[in-house]
């Protein structure tokens, strides 16, 4: 069970008191800050973690507290799944989930997407029980535990991507989308040999302002237009060289272009960038390199 601390501050200010204060409290378990809800709304919810406090939210009803309270001690809301990446590692038919950001260790739910995230793990690990970095969209929320009382627990909404290479310790800060050379890993969900008789598979945006980028899948050099709108994105006019390549790089040549002309959306995690259509399915997974 992961145990974090919470406070609970709650602003009294109905018109008809005569004197507004605040009403804090701690507890180690969610359930244990159920009771003092009578206090009157608005109320505020702070989560103590590595020595921060960090603003959960709160809340104007009764029914925003309940809500609230189901919102997990390391600050994820369940009922809106995100992009994460971590370390996962499983044995004995039990795996756990490291979240690089917060630090938070929780077991997985076996539901939703759970099977093909395992499989991954499965095919990709180094050797059994070795931690291995997974991107994932999920959420962090309260289940029931086979013993003991419920716990935080991540349930996985969709499987993006494993990576082999890399791990939590590069991962605190956001890559920049531009000017940075994106590696990539996964296209269509298919892992992207990185050979090529000119080097590995990869994109730079370059600055919004420019609107172009240029890539290489390892023979020809590909170039194009690309408009960036915070997170939206979107390519367009597409030119490369034409030269004669080895397969199978003509057809992820092709493969390529079919899937940056899908793309509306990114979305960055420490280093891991992912590209996404306009279904929010992920099409095509990088990785931030730095020479």
């Amino acid at each position: 069970m992961l145990f974090r601390t919470i406070v609970l501050v709650c602003a009294l200010v109905a018109p008809f008191w005569a004197n507004a204060g605040e009403v804090a409290g701690t507890a180690t378990h969610l359930e244990q800050i159920i009771r003092p809800l009578e206090a009157r709304p608005p109320a505020v919810f702070y989560t103590n973690s590595n020595n921060a406090q960090v603003k959960l939210g709160q809340f104007e009803t009764t029914a925003d507290a309940v809500r609230l309270i189901q919102t997990n001690a390391s600050g994820f809301d369940p009922e809106e799944p995100t992009l994460m990446s971590g370390m996962m590692t499983y044995m004995a038919d039990a795996a756990l989930f490291e979240d690089c950001r917060s630090g938070a260790r929780v077991p997985i739910a076996q539901e939703a997407e759970y099977l093909a995230l395992e499989r991954a793990y499965l095919a990709n690990r180094r050797a059994a029980g070795e931690p291995l970095f997974v991107t994932i969209i999920g959420a962090i929320s309260m289940r029931d535990a086979m013993e003991g009382p419920r716990r935080e627990t991540l349930i996985v909404d969709q499987f993006i991507s494993t990576n082999q290479t890399t791990n939590c310790e590069r991962q605190h800060a956001n890559a920049s989308l531009e000017n940075t050379y994106w590696r990539l890993d996964m296209l269509n969900g298919v892992a992207v040999a990185q050979s090529g008789a000119k080097g590995e598979p990869h994109i730079i945006l370059n600055s919004a302002s420019t609107g172009t980028y240029r890539a290489m899948l390892g023979c020809n050099s590909i170039t194009g237009s690309v408009t960036i709108n915070g997170s939206n994105l979107r390519f367009s006019a597409r030119a490369s060289t034409m030269m004669a390549c080895p397969n199978p790089l003509p057809a992820l040549e092709a493969k390529f272009g079919l899937v940056l002309s899908q793309v509306v959306r990114s979305a960055i995690i420490g280093e891991t960038l992912v590209l996404s259509d306009a279904n929010a399915q992920p099409i095509a997974v990088f990785t931030a390199v730095y020479f």
